[in-house]
């Protein structure tokens, strides 16, 4: 868990650039001597321990801590500052394009991260958004593509969130407006949209 979040926090506050900080981290933790974590059974008496699962939890040093704790700051004012842009795009009224544009790239974000919490919102604010001016949507999505399978996941899932019964109606009504607008991306959107 540590070494992932760690990662994460690199990679969320661009560390590449001094990438000589993240590799003196992971040195660190993976130097440390790592067993399985075990734990009491009150019922038997005895420990007990997963052969491939929870390694153990182990305090983190002072030094580590010290050298972490500016990553941590830096990855949580990067998060911040990415749902106030969220919360900014999606309030936008009425929405311009680079306004979606910032919106659906949160989007974007959400899915990477894989945050079902961040997905929910996405799913319950993409279609009404959407739904505001739908050529204006794809059109904005066209110019940034690599967020279309995102994009259409989140509107697909506002009625998979909703148990909403008129999800073929809304894409039978929209495909026509999402061929014209999505020039390389159409299908892809419309297969999300479609699963």
């Amino acid at each position: 868990m540590l070494k992932r979040n760690l990662i994460n926090c690199c990679d969320c506050y661009h560390l590449r650039r001094d990438n000589n900080i993240c590799k003196q981290i992971k040195d660190q933790i993976n130097a440390k001597e790592w067993k399985n974590h075990q734990w009491f059974n009150y019922q038997t008496g005895t420990y007990q321990s997963e052969s491939e699962k929870e390694l153990d939890v182990q305090s983190i040093t002072p030094e580590l801590q010290q050298q972490m704790m500016p990553l941590i700051v830096n990855a949580l004012r990067a998060y911040q500052d990415i749902a106030a842009l969220y919360v900014k795009a999606r309030d936008t009224n009425p929405p311009t394009k680079d306004s979606l544009k910032v919106f659906i790239f949160s989007v974007l974000i959400a899915d990477i991260r894989n945050s079902v919490h961040m997905m929910e919102a996405a799913a319950s604010d993409t279609y009404p958004l959407m739904k505001k001016d739908p050529k204006l949507f794809f059109q904005a999505l066209d110019e940034i593509e690599f967020c279309t399978e995102s994009a259409c996941t989140a509107l697909r899932e506002y009625f998979d969130l909703y148990e909403n019964p008129g999800k073929d109606e809304f894409i039978s009504r929209i495909e026509p407006i999402v061929r014209d607008s999505l020039k390389f991306t159409a299908e892809k959107c419309l297969e999300s949209l479609k699963k």
